[in-house]
């Protein structure tokens, strides 16, 4: 008996990294936070909920922006293992090359693939899981599954 639906691995992290690419910076600059604050762990103490600004984000997308980014801070910060955040952080927050992140997670360079693939595919997971956490009002589907 399966619990949890097999995922597309290659869809799922093409998602992520999309995601990451594409739409992450949008929404955090919606949220009225930098991207340089989702990579800092004391992110939540320097957090705090504007009702008007949630409203206003909602009516311009649909999206409550302030808890998709608290999600996206959530998964990166109690969603994932030390090695996959660093590798996330780096890559997608901090926007440094594999080869300056490769060094910080004590990889070789023929594993570092294998190690960026885990990060997505459980950043996906744990994002879904924390968006439900933080009653957003749309969650941001990355999974896919075959």
């Amino acid at each position: 008996m399966e619990l949890i639906p097999k995922i597309d691995a290659v869809k799922t992290c093409k998602n992520v990294s999309d995601f990451f690419k594409d739409d992450l910076e949008k929404i955090v600059l919606m949220s009225g936070s930098r991207m340089i604050d989702l990579s800092s762990p004391s992110f939540e103490e320097n957090y705090s909920s504007s009702k008007a600004n949630g409203i206003e984000t909602k009516l311009i997308n649909g999206l409550d922006a302030q808890s998709v980014v608290k999600s996206v801070h959530d998964a990166l910060y109690h969603g994932v293992d030390l090695v996959s955040q660093k590798i996330l952080i780096g890559l997608y927050i901090k926007h440094q090359r594999w080869v300056d992140i490769q060094p910080l997670v004590y990889r070789e360079h023929t594993s570092f693939a294998a190690y960026r693939k885990r990060a997505l595919l459980t950043f996906a997971y744990s994002f879904e899981g924390w968006q439900t956490k933080n009653h957003c009002d749309k969650v941001i589907k990355l999974l896919a599954y075959t």
